[in-house]
């Protein structure tokens, strides 16, 4: 369960659960930016975790990224079809995961700056952050993260120093 700390792609806030049971458990409510996940897992395998997510309708939009041993044709076809967004096999290149990663949340990033730009742009709308994020697949709070972000940027531009936290 991946998400980002600050606005660099450098650093990742990562949670880690021994199963699929444990990650729904270390969710909490939360809605990662990306979710990592091995196919062999006990008590609940990366297949039936994907169904579960993809079926909640505040997580269904979350990339997923499975990386397995499982490498067969039959394997990749089921991963696709319950909507895994990238299937790695074992042993795979650090820097692919990486740049999966630095492409995903930059995908995020431009959505959640689409979405910014749509509030801004209509102050008068009667369309929640909560719709618009529902609406484009992104999380609330990372909205928020980007725009807190992107005001940083232009106070720092102009010469103002700014801590976002």
């Amino acid at each position: 369960i991946v998400g980002t700390s600050g606005s660099t792609l450098e650093r990742f806030a990562v949670v880690t659960a021994k199963d699929g049971v444990d990650a729904l458990q270390a969710l909490g409510g939360q809605v990662p930016d990306i979710i990592l996940l091995e196919v062999e897992m006990p008590r609940m395998d990366g297949f039936e975790f994907t169904k579960t997510i993809k079926r909640d309708a505040k997580l269904s939009h979350i990339p997923i990224i499975m990386i397995t041993s499982r490498t067969a044709e039959k394997h990749r076809n089921l991963a696709k079809e319950l909507g895994v967004d990238l299937y790695l096999g074992k042993p795979f290149q650090e820097e692919d995961l990486l740049k999966s990663l630095r492409e995903g949340m930059a995908s995020l990033d431009a959505r959640s700056r689409d979405i910014i730009r749509r509030r801004w742009l209509d102050a008068d709308s009667k369309v929640t952050l909560q719709e618009l994020a529902d609406e484009y697949g992104v999380s609330a709070e990372r909205i928020r993260q980007v725009e807190a972000n992107a005001m940083k940027k232009q106070l720092e531009d102009a010469g103002a120093k700014v801590e976002v936290k």
